[in-house]
């Protein structure tokens, strides 16, 4: 019984808004703060979750700073481009938004 209970508590913990939210933020924080060289298959993964401007720019910013645009590995080229299509359309969502006055 209490088992069902603390697993009911952390349940609610992990589908929480916020608990979503932090999670979402630190995995395009780590893309800042990582030593480490991620997968593209990971990549990809950020790619599609990304929801903002700011979000494809932390890929690209990355990829690029690991110097794996145009270095022959076929995998990464294709998450920067793809990340940089999707920042395109972003950023004219986001100049529309702003033009009609939206904040959201």
């Amino acid at each position: 019984m209490i088992n069902g209970i603390l697993k009911s508590i952390f349940d609610g913990y992990r589908e929480s808004e916020v608990t979503k939210r932090r999670m979402y933020e630190s995995s395009f924080n780590e893309l800042d703060e990582t030593e480490f060289l991620f997968s593209s298959d990971y990549l990809n993964q950020l790619y599609f979750s990304a929801k903002t401007a700011n979000d494809c720019c932390t890929i690209m910013n990355y990829l690029e700073r690991y110097q794996c645009v145009d270095a022959g590995i076929e995998s990464y080229d294709e998450v920067y481009y793809q990340t940089a299509a999707k920042l395109k359309r972003k950023l004219k969502e986001e100049e529309k938004r702003e033009s009609r006055g939206y904040s959201f």
